[in-house]
């Protein structure tokens, strides 16, 4: 008789992107009211979550989808980081932005992705009311 010896289950699971960001903030925070025409800057600051280094050669910032609020069209076809970035540091993004002139509610979306790739790893979204 042949003895069975069991085998311990093993389950697949993916290996997790090295590219990973958490937002710890959002200036200004979401849903704040601006005057049409009025200018801001938007900030978010962001900690690199991931296991890679963001090289600052290597990561770009730039603008992803929704309300085109930005004054500067040349950071929103996207710059390179300020310097680089490694695991569990943080950096400050900045925008120049205006307020549209009709009242309503915007929503401009931004991002980090690697030179080599059209998707962004990390998405930074900033939502803002027009009201008189």
């Amino acid at each position: 008789m042949v003895a069975l010896t069991r085998q311990p289950l093993s389950f697949w699971s993916p290996t997790p992107d090295p590219f990973q960001c958490e937002l710890n903030e959002t200036k200004p925070e979401n849903y704040t009211t601006f005057k049409p025409h009025r200018l801001f800057n938007a900030e978010w600051k962001v900690s690199n979550h991931g296991a890679a280094t963001w090289r600052r050669d290597s990561i770009v910032f730039y603008f992803v989808s929704g309300d085109k609020l930005f004054d500067d069209a040349e950071r929103a076809e996207g710059i390179f980081l300020p310097r680089t970035i490694n695991p569990d540091d943080e950096l400050s993004l900045q925008a120049a932005m205006t307020a549209p002139s009709e009242i309503g509610t915007y929503s401009s979306v931004w991002g980090l992705r690697r030179v080599n790739r059209e998707e962004p790893f990390c998405t930074l979204q900033i939502i803002i009311r027009v009201r008189e």
